[in-house]
């Protein structure tokens, strides 16, 4: 293991910047990484040594943290999430990618996470979404994601979900808006990347949207309209890009499942 990997196990433990001083000791104590002559790690190597990596890095007043402390939880979830859906639903990669995108969705806006009780953890997992739907935003999408856990997953599904909820620690690790929502439009459009805009599924692809935003300058209180927008790559893009210029959005799409994913993803 190399210093900046020792350094960077224990931000990730300890879930906040530390001083290099502070750094060495819990290496030191652990053993993380051992010096070639055997000596111990100083706070002025390790600082040194993070110098060296400003990509992973912030060096502040408070003292050395991670870039991605906030978003890498969400981003490692949503992966083992996608890999817990494929095992449920075998063959229906589609399926799968629209519930990873709305649970994702569901977990980061929603500031009281369901947790196992004796009412058994499928049945609070359901009226915790339910929930969510009613007193946040009334979409059909959230019908579609109830209605799927009802019939397809067993007490035990419901449980497994709930466990890799957990380990994340999600509501200690909130990001901000703007980063989730890079992470959720990769996620949203990922289905269609991935198979070459196969089946139907059409996004621009995640290269082009930057330049696509940056082609033209819109006014002041812009109304802009995607008639094909699919799940709204690029719309999202040019929010982030002009967001101050735009004063009403309307997208639609002929795919249901595109338009109430693309809602979520520019809501």
């Amino acid at each position: 293991m190399t210093l900046h990997e020792a350094v960077e196990i224990v931000l990730r433990e300890y879930k906040r910047a530390m001083k290099p001083a502070e750094l060495a000791d819990v290496i030191n104590l652990r053993k993380l990484y051992t010096r070639k002559d055997y000596n111990l790690v100083t706070g002025s190597q390790i600082s040194a040594r993070v110098g060296n990596y400003p990509e992973f890095f912030d060096i502040t007043s408070e003292g050395i943290n991670l870039h991605d402390s906030r978003i890498k939880p969400f981003k490692d979830f949503s992966i083992q999430l996608r890999k817990f859906l494929h095992s449920i639903f075998p063959g229906n990669e589609y399926i799968s990618e629209e519930l990873n995108a709305t649970l994702l969705f569901f977990i980061y806006f929603n500031d009281d996470l369901p947790t196992v009780s004796q009412f058994g953890a499928k049945n609070v997992l359901l009226q915790e979404i339910r929930r969510f739907n009613e007193n946040r935003f009334d979409s059909d999408i959230f019908a579609t994601l109830s209605d799927l856990i009802e019939r397809s997953f067993s007490e035990f599904d419901a449980e497994r979900l709930m466990s890799l909820i957990d380990r994340y620690d999600l509501l200690y690790f909130k990001p901000t808006i703007p980063e989730f929502s890079i992470l959720f439009n990769d996620v949203v459009n990922t289905y269609a990347w991935r198979n070459k805009y196969g089946g139907a599924q059409f996004s621009t692809p995640k290269a082009l949207s930057p330049l696509i935003a940056s082609l033209y300058l819109l006014g002041e209180k812009s109304h802009v309209f995607d008639p094909f927008a699919g799940r709204a790559s690029l719309l999202t893009e040019l929010i982030r890009a002009q967001g101050r210029n735009i004063s009403l959005v309307s997208a639609g799409d002929i795919n249901d499942v595109s338009v109430k994913l693309g809602s979520l993803n520019i809501s």
